[in-house]
């Protein structure tokens, strides 16, 4: 006999329970095997999502910084273009400047 789909066998087991049989010890073993092998693949991908989970992490703490780093160099360019125009009314009173911001 060959190999047995893991649905067909249930359906066995629980015919066979019913009419008070004892499932066979190959289905007992295919059970026990299948329980194994989704317990190794849960684990596996649990092991997966734990180290997505940290690189995530670490990406978001990264463009945090960046967006830290982004925002002082626009509060500095935005100081340094006062300056100007406090320098250029200083410097030529008579000169009209209009700043665009925005």
């Amino acid at each position: 006999m060959g190999l047995r789909h893991p649905k067909q066998t249930m359906q066995q087991s629980t015919v066979l329970s019913s009419l008070g049989a004892a499932p066979p010890p190959s289905l007992i073993e295919d059970h026990e095997f299948l329980t194994h092998k989704v317990g190794a693949i849960l684990a596996e991908l649990d092991r997966h999502l734990a180290e997505s989970s940290k690189r995530a992490e670490t990406l978001v703490g990264r463009q945090q910084g960046v967006g830290d780093v982004l925002g002082e160099l626009g509060m500095a360019l935005i100081k340094l273009a006062n300056y100007e125009v406090r320098m250029q009314t200083a410097l030529f009173p008579n000169l009209t400047l209009t700043l665009a911001l925005g």
